[in-house]
């Protein structure tokens, strides 16, 4: 449900340069990224819900994989970068708790998809300090700004993917009643964005990347997506991230020297 490139979008963009160094740091995120599907094949093969056939295979693609992002990651490391070692560390309890859960076969609940994407949403810091060649405060802000609309995201797809299940469209009440969560993650954290831009602890334009969010959500709660494929959400959802990463990493552009 979370991907790693739109973070990774609006750290570039916030910096507004791009270097070898970002470069190489961006085949290395996506190559750790990448790594994480074949390393989920092995590890459920190794506990019994897939055939042992698949380790092999799956085995190889990850060693090239994490060995590329290894590589890379050494080499930002002799360039200067030693927060990225930092930041790393901090995926390996998440990646812990998802192992477990996979164990258990409970892997699809929302508590660690909301987790992996705090997680997840470390690129768009790291992006934005590997291009700039120093790890400025800002970054920790934009952060937090990517984690916040990455958690509505989630709670929105949960939202729409049950919507599938539904025989037809309830009555509006009850289609606000059960969507109600969801818009009041997309209105609080508008109200709470636009209280950081006053107290100057992010850009002042920073806001307008959530407000297309709140007409977004009460559109998708209104109109239910009853029998929609799960594609059709994700690409639906896909969409407007990207706008958002797009819209706050431009935001960043006035106060590039924070």
């Amino acid at each position: 449900m979370v991907h790693v490139d739109r973070p990774l979008l609006t750290g570039m963009l916030a910096a507004r340069r791009v270097n070898l160094d970002l470069i190489g740091f961006t085949v290395l995120l996506l190559s750790a990224f990448l790594a994480r599907q074949p390393m989920m094949i092995v590890f459920k093969a190794l506990v019994g819900r897939r055939s042992r056939a698949d380790v092999r295979p799956a085995s190889v693609v990850m060693a090239t994989l994490g060995g590329l992002a290894i590589a890379l990651l050494v080499l930002m490391l002799a360039r200067g970068h030693a927060y990225l070692a930092w930041l790393g560390l901090a995926a390996l309890p998440v990646l812990a708790w998802q192992l477990s859960l996979v164990a258990k076969r409970e892997e699809r609940q929302m508590g660690i998809k909301l987790v992996g994407a705090g997680v997840l949403a470390l690129a768009a810091p790291a992006a934005y300090w590997v291009a700039l060649g120093e790890a400025r405060t800002a970054g920790w802000g934009l952060w937090a700004l990517a984690w916040l609309y990455a958690a509505a995201s989630i709670v929105c797809i949960y939202l729409r993917l049950d919507q599938r299940r539904w025989s037809e469209w309830p009555p509006r009440c009850e289609r606000l009643r059960r969507g109600a969560r969801v818009l009041l993650y997309a209105v609080v954290n508008l109200i709470v964005v636009v209280a950081l831009t006053a107290l100057r602890w992010v850009p002042p334009r920073a806001w307008v990347g959530f407000a297309p969010a709140v007409p977004h959500i009460a559109l998708g709660v209104m109109t239910p997506a009853v029998g929609a494929r799960p594609a059709r959400i994700g690409l639906e959802q896909a969409g407007a991230t990207l706008i958002f990463s797009t819209l706050l990493g431009v935001s960043y552009w006035p106060v590039l020297g924070v």
